[in-house]
C-alpha cells in the first residue's frame, strides 16, 4: 500500500473532473438556448450517469462472499 496518500491526491483531484466538464456544459448550454435548456442539459447528463452506472453494475461479474455465517443447531 506504499504511497497511499499520493493515490489518494490523485483519486481526489480526479473527481474534479466531472465537475469542471459539467459546468462547461451547462455554460455552453445556456449561451445556446438559455436557462431551460441549462436544466434540461443538467437532466440529460444525470441520465447518462445512471445509464453508466446500470451498465458498469451489469458488466462487472459479482463475486461470491467469502464470509460465511456459521448454522447453530436450535
Amino acid at each position: 500500500m506504499g504511497a497511499a496518500a499520493t493515490k489518494y491526491n490523485v483519486m481526489a483531484s480526479l473527481s474534479n473532473t466531472p465537475i469542471y466538464v459539467m459546468t462547461q456544459v451547462d455554460g455552453w448550454a445556456h449561451t445556446r438556448w438559455g436557462p431551460g435548456g441549462m436544466l434540461y442539459a443538467e437532466a440529460i447528463g444525470g441520465l447518462i450517469g445512471l445509464a453508466v452506472y446500470i451498465a458498469v453494475t451489469a458488466l462487472v461479474p459479482r463475486r461470491e462472499s467469502v464470509a460465511t455465517v456459521p448454522v447453530v443447531p436450535a
